[in-house]
Order: C-alpha cells, then sequence, then structure tokens
C-alpha cells in the first residue's frame, strides 16, 4: 500500500468546497479503499481546526461536526509526545523558518520515506529541496 503524509490543508477540504476539493475527496476515497495511508502529526487536528475557525460559514457546531467526521476517517495520527518524533521536529523548525506544526509534516515523511501531499503551494515550495512533495493541484491518481 501507498503511504502518503497529508496536512491540513488537504483534509480541510473534506468539509469545505473550494478549488481541489476533488483531488483531496480521491485522496480520502482511497484511503478508505485501503489503497493509500494516511499518516498526519496529532497537531494536525489543531492545525484543521485552524482552518475552519478562518472560514466566515463555519459555526463553532460546524467544526466540531467536522473535526468529529474527520476523526472517523481512516489517517494514521502519530503523537507528538514520543520522544523520537519531537525530537525531530523540534530540530526541523529550529533548522528552518518552518513553524512547529509545518515542521512535524516534515518530520512525518522523513521517518516513514513517503512524500508530503498539501494544497499548500508556498509551503511546498519552501520544502522542495527538502523532503519529496507533491501538490494536491499535482496529484495524480
Amino acid at each position: 500500500m501507498r503511504r502518503i503524509v497529508v496536512d491540513a490543508s488537504v483534509v480541510s477540504k473534506w468539509v469545505i468546497q473550494e478549488p481541489l476539493t476533488d483531488k483531496a475527496l480521491k485522496i480520502r476515497e482511497k484511503s478508505a479503499s485501503e489503497e493509500l495511508e494516511l499518516i498526519a502529526p496529532s497537531v494536525m487536528l489543531y492545525d484543521f481546526c485552524h482552518i475552519l475557525s478562518r472560514h466566515p460559514a463555519k459555526t463553532p457546531e460546524d467544526i466540531e461536526r467536522d473535526l468529529n467526521a474527520v476523526l472517523q476517517f481512516n489517517i494514521r495520527l502519530e503523537d507528538v509526545r514520543d520522544p523520537e518524533f519531537l525530537r525531530k521536529a523540534v530540530e526541523v523548525a529550529k533548522s528552518t523558518k518552518l513553524t512547529f506544526i509545518e515542521a512535524s509534516y516534515v518530520a512525518l515523511s522523513e521517518r516513514y520515506g513517503c512524500p508530503l501531499v498539501t494544497a499548500d503551494s508556498k509551503l511546498a515550495e519552501r520544502l522542495k529541496d527538502k523532503i519529496e512533495v507533491i501538490e494536491l493541484k499535482d496529484w495524480k491518481d
């Protein structure tokens, strides 16, 4: 089974209709049919809620419902309390201009030797020389 790290910019498109939602939903479908393993740091949930909280149409009730829905999907969440993972994410954050959350995606990509899929083109550009990054717009089934 192919494995990828997904960030909140991809996962949020599962519950917000916007450009590239169709591609994000295809990733979710491939995970549901066990063709694709999705991995994310546990802090992705905070990142996800942050994105939704900035959406003008999302109420607190919507965000709670959407978070509960995402928790039902097949995403392997890596706990940042794992000392090895935490250490690596902090090292990446300190050696780059990435936030801890962004660095945690990088740390997972490196740990599992798999690409990060993101809808954030600025993040993809900043990471292209560090890890394999696939922009959601370039995702191929």
